[in-house]
């Protein structure tokens, strides 16, 4: 008799509470759960070794299936939004390259007026200064 066999069996018979443990997995299912968890195959896929789902983008990484979630958290190789995306850039980048969007590309990242301190869009900067600046008509380098 394999495992899958004896688990089934064993859970065909539940007790008063409904909770039951297998005792060839020493597992506990509660009534919730019902016959519907496969825990066999959840423990041998959750072994399997596989590629990161961003491997077509250029990450590495092979890790254990039940250890890949833990791994996208942060994968440098995952497109995300822009954190700008509420200031309106709709660019999606690689998260490794976040910081060289937002320092170099990002048109809507905030930066401060070198003349009256308030924080605008880089890509407004010189709109902003203009309209907003009260010491744009005298000092700011956007004036000429």
């Amino acid at each position: 008799m394999n495992s899958l066999t004896s688990c089934f069996r064993i859970m065909s018979n539940r007790d008063k509470t409904g909770a039951i443990e297998c005792p060839s997995c020493e597992e506990i299912f509660d009534s919730k759960e019902g016959l519907n968890k496969d825990s066999y195959a959840n423990r041998h896929l959750g072994k399997a070794i596989v590629y990161c789902t961003n491997k077509s983008n250029g990450c590495p990484e092979e890790r254990k299936l039940k250890d890949l979630n833990d791994h996208l958290i942060e994968c440098k190789f995952e497109f995300i939004n822009c954190i700008s995306r509420e200031a309106g850039c709709t660019a999606r980048v690689l998260r490794g390259r976040l910081a060289d969007h937002l320092a170099n590309e990002c048109h809507f990242r905030p930066e401060q007026c070198k003349f009256c301190g308030d924080t605008f869009p880089v890509g407004d900067l010189p709109v902003s200064c203009k309209m907003q600046c009260l010491y744009f008509c005298r000092y700011c380098i956007y004036s000429g």
